[in-house]
């Protein structure tokens, strides 16, 4: 779910756990509201059923419940994160 529009050019700062400080990502709009985070370096520890919380700069704009994490091609590559509805 987004509150207002998703950070231009798909670039934001993605937060998965409340321990997380969160990380550059580029996102992905898919259907019905869910998009893929594409960290730009490895994230730990991301599972399904935590929350991606999305920020442009300090400001909240989104999120929603992860749904899967997609490992990239190649050894130590950043993952992909596909969320499920928005929170």
């Amino acid at each position: 779910t987004w509150r207002g529009a998703p950070p231009a050019g798909g670039g934001a700062v993605v937060q998965i756990r409340s321990g997380h400080r969160g990380a550059a990502a580029r996102l992905e709009p898919g259907p019905a509201g869910r998009f893929r985070a594409l960290f730009e370096a490895p994230v730990e520890a991301v599972a399904p059923g935590q929350a991606a919380v999305v920020y442009d700069g300090d400001l909240l704009v989104g999120g929603g419940w992860i749904d899967r994490a997609l490992p990239r091609a190649g050894e130590g590559a950043p993952p992909v994160v596909s969320t499920a509805e928005g929170v």
